[in-house]
């Protein structure tokens, strides 16, 4: 009855220990649980700021995409306007002096 009595204690003891160490590794890995679940908060949070950068970019690149393209539009129309001016300026540069010459020499 002795030794049965000293195997059960034995064995008690051992269970504790393993208790133990079961606790042990319980708390470790509820540490490894809260700082990846903090890595998490923090990465997510990172993330959201970044979606939220990337689409203010994505909104402001398209407003100053629109006043590029209406600025190449104006640019355009302003020049073939210019033109027009120029070209009807130097028809009318030319009219002038055909008819200046012809007035000269109908005075000369």
């Amino acid at each position: 009855m002795a030794a049965l009595g000293s195997d059960v204690q034995a064995t008690s003891v051992e269970l504790v220990s393993v208790i133990e160490r079961m606790k042990e590794q319980k708390t470790w890995i509820e540490e490894q649980i809260s700082a990846e679940e903090a890595e998490y908060e923090s990465v997510l949070a990172k993330a959201r700021i970044m979606q939220e950068r990337l689409t203010a970019l994505k909104d402001s690149l398209a407003k100053k995409q629109a006043v590029r393209a209406d600025l190449e539009r104006t640019i355009s129309e302003t020049y073939s306007a210019f033109k027009s001016i120029l070209d009807a300026s130097k028809k009318l540069l030319s009219t002038a002096k055909e008819e200046s010459s012809v007035l000269k020499s109908q005075i000369e």
